[in-house]
C-alpha cells in the first residue's frame, strides 16, 4: 500500500515520531508489526486496501510501548496535514518588536506564539495551545537583562479544572516554584517550594 519501507533500520526503536521523521517528504506514513514504517504518496487502490477495525492495529511500538504501531499485516496509517503558519511582526521606532505566529492543524488544534522584545533585551514569550476538546495550555516566559526569569504555565480542561505553575529564578540561582490547582467544585491546592 505504501511503497517505501523502513523496518529493520530502527528494529527495537520504532515510534510514531521516528516514522514521521523518515516519511517527512511523503503524504502518508504507516506503522506495522510494532517496528516497521512505510511511507508513500498514495494509499493504493481502494478495491485492494480496505480500512479495517482499529482493534486490529494493537501492537505496541517497540520504541514506545504507549504508542500503537499497527498489527500483523495491518498498518496504522497517518496523513501529513500541512499547515502554513501565519506570522505578524511589528517593530516600533525604539526597536521594540512583537512577533505573533498562529498555526491551526487539520483537527482544529491551534498554537499561538507571541514574542516581545525591548531594546534593553527584556523578553516575553507567550505560547497558547488549544485542542478541539477545549483543553488549553498557556505558557508565559519573561527574562530581563540581569537574567532573572519568570515562567508561568496555566492549563485548563473542559471541566474547568485549572493548574497554574509559576517558576522564578534570579541571577544568584535562587528558585521559587508555586503550583495552584482548582477544581470545578472550587477546591484549591497551593504548593510552594
Amino acid at each position: 500500500m505504501l511503497d517505501e519501507g523502513h523496518g529493520i533500520v530502527l528494529f527495537g526503536q520504532m515510534t510514531l515520531e521516528k516514522c514521521k521523521g523518515l516519511c517527512i517528504n511523503h503524504r502518508y506514513l504507516g506503522l506495522q508489526n510494532s517496528y516497521e514504517c512505510f511511507c508513500g504518496d498514495s494509499l493504493g487502490g481502494s478495491d485492494v486496501y480496505q480500512k479495517t477495525n482499529e482493534s486490529e492495529c494493537n501492537y505496541a511500538c517497540q520504541g514506545d510501548s504507549s504508542q500503537k504501531c499497527g498489527g500483523f499485516w495491518r498498518s496504522s496509517v497517518y496523513e501529513f496535514i500541512s499547515t502554513v503558519p501565519s506570522t505578524t511582526k511589528m517593530t516600533t521606532p525604539e526597536q521594540s518588536t512583537v512577533k505573533i505566529t498562529e498555526m491551526t492543524t487539520h483537527e482544529q488544534s491551534t498554537v499561538k506564539i507571541t514574542e516581545m522584545a525591548t531594546p534593553e533585551q527584556s523578553t516575553v514569550k507567550i505560547t497558547e495551545k488549544a485542542t478541539p476538546e477545549q483543553s488549553a495550555k498557556k505558557t508565559t516566559e519573561m527574562a530581563t537583562p540581569e537574567q532573572s526569569t519568570v515562567k508561568i504555565t496555566e492549563m485548563a480542561t473542559p471541566g474547568q479544572s485549572t493548574v497554574q505553575t509559576t517558576e522564578m529564578t534570579t541571577t544568584e540561582q535562587s528558585t521559587v516554584k508555586t503550583t495552584e490547582m482548582t477544581t470545578p467544585e472550587q477546591s484549591t491546592v497551593k504548593i510552594q517550594r
